[in-house]
């Protein structure tokens, strides 16, 4: 009886080994991938918030609570901000209405002139697609609408530069000047306002 209770027991352990197994390599899988699509967040936010302030900056719009956003930012996901960043972020935040208007317009750009935005891209979520499904639904949804939204922005950026490049055969009087600024002008405010948006999102996901 003790031999038969032996055999059963062999027989149940070889039949339950392989789930087990396998549950153990989807765990530590799914933890592995959870730290490495969040360093891959962490840093596309940074570039993101960066670059609607890169726009913010050229436009003359910047404010301060853009400066607020960005600072918790900078400080939360970016391990290599330099102090210096930090240090002038807070004098800005500091500064009178009057001196903080004035900087804007000193620093303000030229219309469709001295700025180019990057297209954007997550290379690691793009090589793990298939493992996804190791995460939660509301996971997946959450990521890859970011995916998404960071696609829709990259045909902004793109139209945009298109604009820009038709800039270099205009001349002073070229009657559709003023008509491919604005079209420039528009895109800017397009790709800040979008660039916000992701980031805010991502927030979402490495908060949760």
């Amino acid at each position: 009886m003790e031999n038969i209770l032996y055999i059963v027991f062999g027989w149940l352990l070889g039949l339950l080994s392989p789930p087990i197994a396998s549950i153990i390599e989807k765990h530590y899988r799914k933890n592995e991938l959870r730290k490495a699509l969040y360093s891959d967040l962490k840093n596309l936010i940074v570039r993101l918030a960066s670059s609607c302030q890169a726009i913010e900056v050229h436009r003359g719009t910047r404010n301060k609570e853009s400066l607020v956003w960005i600072l918790s930012i900078y400080e939360k996901y970016r391990a290599d901000t330099p102090q210096t960043i930090i240090t002038n972020i807070n004098k800005l935040l500091q500064a009178t209405d009057e001196d903080f208007e004035n900087l804007n317009s000193f620093m303000k750009g030229e219309d469709g002139i001295g700025l180019n935005v990057k297209p954007f891209s997550m290379p690691f979520l793009e090589s793990v697609l298939g493992d996804l499904f190791l995460f939660n639904v509301e996971f997946q949804r959450r990521i890859l609408e970011v995916r998404s939204q960071i696609s829709i922005l990259n045909q902004d950026i793109d139209l945009t530069m298109s604009y820009h490049r038709m800039t270099f055969n205009l001349s002073s009087s070229d009657k559709n000047k003023d008509i491919i600024l604005q079209n420039i002008n528009s895109g800017h405010i397009e790709i800040a306002n979008r660039c916000k948006s992701i980031a805010n999102k991502i927030i979402v996901i490495l908060e949760s």
